[in-house]
């Protein structure tokens, strides 16, 4: 039996897993022109984060670290960050494994 958070989360994922969309290459500009999607499956991210970060799991990506976290179904904080951009500010953490 599963406890109400439980079943927020399974709800949250479901509807998350239902708006993935695949794409070739993804630029920033595909992440703030769209509206439905709110993670993007690509094996490439073809622009420098400019506006907002990025976030990456995978070949997953997101404007929300929320929504990768529950894609992922779990949290292992590392010190590994690869990141998309040379400016400072803007990092792409990567869930490991």
């Amino acid at each position: 039996m599963h406890t109400a958070p439980e079943r927020i989360i399974e709800n949250i994922r479901t509807e998350l897993g239902s708006r993935i969309k695949k794409i070739d290459k993804l630029s920033e500009y595909d992440i703030w022109s769209e509206h439905g999607p709110m993670v993007w499956e690509a094996e490439k991210f073809s622009s420098t984060p400019f506006f907002y970060p990025v976030y990456k799991y995978k070949n997953y990506f997101s404007y929300s670290f929320l929504n990768l976290v529950i894609l992922k179904g779990e949290v292992n904080f590392t010190k590994n960050f690869s990141p998309l951009t040379t400016k400072k500010i803007f990092y792409v953490p990567y869930l490991h494994r």
